[in-house]
């Protein structure tokens, strides 16, 4: 995240309320636009109700949409 210039806020954000969501490599994905155009994709897995961000994968910026 911190190589990437994206902030707990903005990972939260996708969390609490992502445009799109799917299943991807067995992890949930939850991507939202941002106000730039760019689109940030955050990987994570659910334990026990709670979301936990996946270390090796993380959150990132893609231009596409996931798996529709």
């Amino acid at each position: 995240m911190y190589d990437r210039k994206i902030s707990k806020c903005q990972l939260a954000m996708v969390l609490r309320e992502p445009d799109h969501m799917y299943w991807d490599l067995g992890l949930q994905a939850a991507e939202r636009k941002t106000d730039r155009g760019n689109i940030l994709r955050v990987y994570f897995r659910e334990e026990n109700g709670v979301g936990t961000v996946v270390p090796e994968i993380t959150v990132y910026r893609t231009r596409r949409w996931g798996i529709e």
